[in-house]
């Protein structure tokens, strides 16, 4: 944010107090925000009501501060958040979302720094764009069966993010969806999931994850910087591991792909420093007789401790086998490598 940016922004809760100091006679007051909705502020708990039965937008900040919205109710006949309708209550503590709610829409709770806890009774299809962007205090969240969809860094660093119940219906995990949650080390993927987007996961706690077979497309960068990843199982029928998928992941330590992958992209596992082994199914590649593997350049650059990689019969090295491995510190040291047919089979050294 710009220093211009957080001077509006200072300026703008200094106005907002004002307002509220000025406004309030009573301990409570009420206004109309939006269309059909009604809000409804207790000053002494700093609890703020929606009533009505239309969409909740961002207008009831020009009569109340942000800053003093410790909880929020919002009463069934509520049918939708709006943009940014709660962004950066700092303070916002709790808030149940009810059943009525079906639409949430970019940001609605980003950079509610406070929030720790999230009920929904509710039948909300896509969790948007940012909706808990930057919660870093919000420790579970239990998404309600009927989302599709989880938005684009919708839970991107929220650091004290724990656990996360992901139902049967989503089957798009955005890009960047949970980029940072620095404190989330173990998630269940449902097997309807098709897509993982670029940077779903990466500087995250992950230790480990299963990519279920229903997976058809994994990002690039997905898991990168996942530093204290060690377990990966891959059972999607995916078409490559793309760039920077399992960059800096520095305590893999073997990894089995699936035959369905014919490309492993520039610096795929990049700087993976305890990497031991990398193998692929020798049965599903004898079923897939006519499959070819391309190796891009600096693929499993700077992994020290690759000694073993076991490749399906065609696999082509597209800058080059050296080009590949390239690592200054692997000089002089072997890798052993096998070709499925069970004939092939050499040590690369260089010197």
């Amino acid at each position: 944010m710009s220093s211009n940016g957080r001077l509006l922004k200072k300026i703008r809760k200094v106005m907002g107090m004002a307002v509220v100091s000025s406004s309030l006679v009573a301990c409570s007051s009420q206004i109309s925000c939006a269309d059909d909705v009604s809000v409804t502020f207790d000053s002494s708990t700093g609890i703020l009501n929606f009533s009505g039965d239309g969409v909740i937008d961002d207008s009831w900040k020009n009569y109340y501060a942000p800053c003093v919205v410790k909880s929020v109710i919002i009463d069934k006949g509520i049918t939708g958040i709006g943009t940014q309708a709660f962004y950066d209550c700092e303070n916002l503590e709790h808030i149940d979302v009810p059943e009525s709610v079906t639409e949430m829409g970019y940001c609605a709770f980003g950079w509610c720094h406070s929030l720790k806890k999230v009920k929904f009774q509710s039948c909300v299809k896509t969790f948007r764009q940012d909706v808990f962007s930057h919660c870093s205090s919000l420790e579970h969240i239990d998404i309600p069966g009927g989302v599709t969809k989880i938005g684009d860094s919708a839970f991107e660093w929220c650091t004290s993010l724990t656990g996360v119940t992901i139902p049967s219906s989503v089957e798009e995990i955005g890009d960047r969806a949970f980029e940072g949650c620095s404190s989330l080390e173990h998630i269940d993927v449902p097997k309807s999931v098709t897509r993982i987007g670029s940077c779903a996961f990466s500087d995250s706690g992950l230790i480990s994850i299963d990519i279920p077979s229903s997976v058809e497309w994994l990002g690039c960068g997905a898991f990168s910087n996942c530093r204290k990843l060690k377990n990966v199982n891959i059972y999607g029928n995916i078409p490559q591991i793309g760039l920077g998928t399992f960059e800096l992941c520095l305590k893999l330590e073997k990894i089995n792909i699936p035959s369905s992958v014919g490309r492993i992209d520039y610096e795929a596992f990049q700087c993976c420093k305890k990497l031991r082994e990398v193998r692929f199914d020798a049965c599903d590649f004898a079923r897939k007789a006519s499959s070819k593997l391309v190796i891009d350049d600096l693929a499993f650059r700077c992994c020290d401790s690759l000694k073993k990689i076991v490749l399906p019969f065609k696999t082509e090295f597209k800058a080059g086998i050296r080009k590949s491995f390239d690592s200054s510190t692997i000089v002089g040291l072997p890798i052993e490598v096998t070709l499925l047919d069970g004939r092939t089979k050499r040590l690369l050294t260089w010197q």
